[in-house]
């Protein structure tokens, strides 16, 4: 599939596919005289950058999932880092829980406050 194709279906510019294949995110792609073609491989790849992307996820933490040999090897690397993630993620939700629950506490304690005077 050429660039142009691969952008429709990723929804990612021409110009951020040739940024990470330039990082190295994905692999150089097959050249068909003048024109890069992408294999379901690189589209799957890209696809899993952009919704990193969307979740916060640094694109130098993927570098080194996405450049690993073996398929096998890398979707397993892949699979421990999303739940590393997720771990975060779940310690941020419960971090910003207390903190709702402290805040609460606090706008109680000021209309409390307010009705004394």
């Amino acid at each position: 599939m050429y660039i142009g194709a691969v952008a429709k279906q990723t929804g990612l510019s021409i110009k951020a596919i040739r940024l990470y294949e330039e990082w190295g995110l994905i692999s150089a792609p097959i050249r068909k005289g003048r024109y890069r073609t992408y294999s379901a491989t690189d589209i799957k790849q890209l696809l899993l950058i952009k919704e990193a992307k969307t979740l916060g996820i640094k694109l130098s933490q993927l570098k080194d999932l996405l450049t690993e040999g073996e398929q096998a090897a890398q979707l397993e690397s892949v699979l421990q880092f999303l739940l590393h993630i997720k771990a975060d993620f779940l310690r941020q939700i419960s971090e910003l829980e207390d903190k709702l629950v402290r805040l609460d506490a606090c706008i109680d304690g000021l209309d409390t406050c307010e009705s004394r005077a």
